[in-house]
């Protein structure tokens, strides 16, 4: 995992689980609240999470596990998840929440997604 100085606030509040799918490994991240982040092995930004407790039997993780099992098998086109990411600028978490709205089959640019939040630049 390439570690780009992400620190979790809390990281006794957090677990991780690693899942296989259809597109390679992943990690996820949860805390009570609900998922905290999902990421591939080989993509370029991951945080250091090795320092944080294997969650199997956590509700979160478990959901999100089953939700994406759902997703890449065609039977779910909609995450029911609660999210509760670390980290991240206000401007990150409008831009997140702007990704979580675009609807299965759908997308938009960088532009689409600039104009929503009112920042051309």
């Amino acid at each position: 995992m390439n570690s780009d100085n992400f620190y979790l606030k809390t990281p006794s509040d957090h677990w991780q689980m690693p899942i296989h799918t259809p597109l390679g490994r992943m990690t996820l991240l949860a805390n009570e609240q609900g998922l905290s982040g999902a990421w591939f092995d080989q993509q370029k930004h991951v945080p250091d999470l090795q320092h944080l407790p294997w969650g199997p039997g956590q509700c979160w993780l478990l959901k999100a596990k089953q939700q994406l099992n759902d997703y890449f098998s065609g039977q779910r086109q909609q995450f029911e998840l609660p999210l509760s990411p670390f980290g991240g600028s206000d401007f990150q978490h409008a831009v997140w929440h702007a990704l979580a709205m675009i609807p299965f089959g759908r997308y938009a640019t960088y532009a689409d997604i600039a104009r929503y939040l009112d920042k051309p630049q």
